[in-house]
């Protein structure tokens, strides 16, 4: 009984929402035209690229240099994990050459716990050369992006003349257009002579 009310209920509300449903859609978006931009208009927006392109960059050199960033700390940490490693480990290693089996055991059971820290400080320090690298990668894309930019507002500007497509000086082996003979008029010297 339940099941055939929630059944009706249902049924209910579907033709409900199909019999509403155009006026629920949303209208059809026109498309808009836009208008092209004039020179003026380029020009702004190419110093404005510009200007947001020189500001990110200086944004990511800082982060770069800076003496406090996440990868100097990530690769100081590291070293100082690493050299202590290294260094409890050849202690161990020397005990161990001269039968001290107590000390050299005390120092292994420190080594599983410098191990893991180790491990999360080399982790770490990872992360922050990928991150190094997308950043030192960011900084060449911009560079291009504001060069091209400054091109084109040079262009715009008519500080250079506009980009035409370089002909190659020479041309792949099958791709030079077929020689064709240069057609010379007959002469009378040259015509044949009938008896």
């Amino acid at each position: 009984m339940m099941t055939a009310l929630l059944v009706r209920v249902t049924l209910l509300c579907l033709q409900n929402a199909l019999v509403h449903a155009p006026a629920m859609l949303p209208k059809p978006m026109v498309p808009v035209v836009k208008a092209p931009q004039t020179d003026a208009e380029k020009i702004a927006n190419a110093n404005d690229a510009i200007e947001q392109g020189k500001k990110a960059l200086v944004k990511i050199q800082e982060r770069l240099d800076d003496p406090n960033g996440e990868y100097q700390k990530a690769e100081a940490d590291f070293a100082a994990l690493n050299k202590r490693l290294k260094d409890e480990k050849a202690a161990a290693a020397k005990l161990r050459t001269e039968n001290k089996e107590l000390e050299a055991l005390a120092i292994e059971s420190k080594l599983k716990a410098l191990q893991e820290e180790w491990q999360l400080a080399k982790e770490r320090f990872d992360i922050a050369i990928r991150q190094k690298q997308a950043s030192l990668q960011a900084i060449e894309g911009l560079k291009e992006r504001i060069a091209a930019d400054q091109q084109m507002l040079d262009r715009l500007e008519g500080k250079t003349p506009p980009a035409v497509a370089a002909v190659p000086a020479t041309a792949p082996q099958g791709m030079l257009p077929p020689q064709v003979a240069p057609v010379i008029p007959p002469t009378a010297a040259a015509a044949p002579k009938t008896a």
